[in-house]
């Protein structure tokens, strides 16, 4: 598939307040080409397999929600805010899409890009961070499951902080884990 831009599902800006810009049934196209992936996971390697047998297939249709956090990777961490919001999509999405909340089903746009995008949404411990997103998305998810109240994340309709942005990517779509 060839490059068309950059898009994504949602932005967070780093209140936490999250500006949704396509819908979930649409895939976005957040991550790029992938350049020198990590396929110590079984599923990114999935992707990778497809993405070199089917010419028609763009790596970015594999998740059912792409997310970008406002802030410049390095310089400014992702907030208690932002990662509590990704945490609630993650959450969602897996009882929406009958999802595992995993390190397999929860990638980082240095999962796919880890040349241009290496910083991508961590610097430091990557694995640790994303763990406690995922541990969080977990609870959320337990607390959902449970009669707890939807902690829906804060839908805003205005301009995102602009600069670059990192990403959490959120759970893959079904078809990739046939």
């Amino acid at each position: 598939a060839r490059d068309i831009g950059n898009s994504a599902h949602d932005y967070i800006a780093r209140d936490g307040s999250v500006l949704s810009c396509i819908p979930t049934r649409y895939a976005a196209w957040n991550n790029g080409q992938l350049n020198n992936p990590n396929t110590q996971l079984d599923s990114v390697r999935r992707i990778v397999r497809q993405d070199a047998t089917d010419p028609s297939f763009n790596p970015n249709e594999a998740y059912v929600r792409e997310v970008e956090c406002t802030g410049y990777p390095g310089s400014y961490p992702l907030t208690k805010e932002q990662r509590e919001a990704v945490a609630q999509l993650i959450a969602r999405d897996s009882i929406k899409w009958d999802l595992p909340i995993t390190r397999e089903t929860v990638h980082m746009h240095a999962d796919l890009d880890s040349v241009n995008r290496r910083n991508c949404p961590f610097t430091g411990d990557r694995e640790t961070q994303l763990g406690r997103i995922i541990q969080r998305a977990k609870d959320i998810k337990k607390d959902l499951k449970d009669g707890g109240t939807d902690p829906q994340p804060n839908d805003v309709n205005q301009r995102v902080t602009q600069g670059e942005t990192v990403d959490v990517q959120a759970t893959e779509r079904k078809n990739t884990h046939s």
